[in-house]
């Protein structure tokens, strides 16, 4: 079990962050629906699949109880000569103040690590 959860990329939930880190196999996907979040009384559906064409897309929702105040997720790889991202959504606002993540949350990109 622990080689899936590093392979879809889900860490456990340690302080107020929750990971995701898919490391996928070139030509791989994946796809979990009400996958458990460790430490949380959570649970996640994700879709994503390793890059093609310096493209790669992920739909994740969470749903129940989370304590984690920030979503941190990590792309890649990407092929050496792409040097930027540029996310479907602005860079949230690092001065503002956070809130609670709400249950049934839905991100399609995420602050970068």
């Amino acid at each position: 079990m622990k080689c899936f959860h590093i392979v879809i990329g889900l860490s456990p939930v340690w302080g107020d962050t929750v990971k995701v880190m898919p490391r996928l196999p070139k030509g791989r996907r994946v796809s979990v629906k009400d996958f458990p979040l460790i430490n949380t009384k959570a649970t996640v559906d994700m879709e994503t699949a390793y890059p093609v064409d310096n493209t790669q897309s992920m739909t994740l929702t969470l749903h129940g109880e989370i304590p984690a105040q920030a979503l941190r997720v990590r792309f890649g790889l990407f092929a050496s000569e792409s040097d930027t991202v540029e996310p479907d959504t602005p860079e949230p606002d690092t001065d503002a103040p956070t809130e609670p993540a709400e249950s049934d949350t839905t991100s399609r990109m995420a602050r970068f690590c």
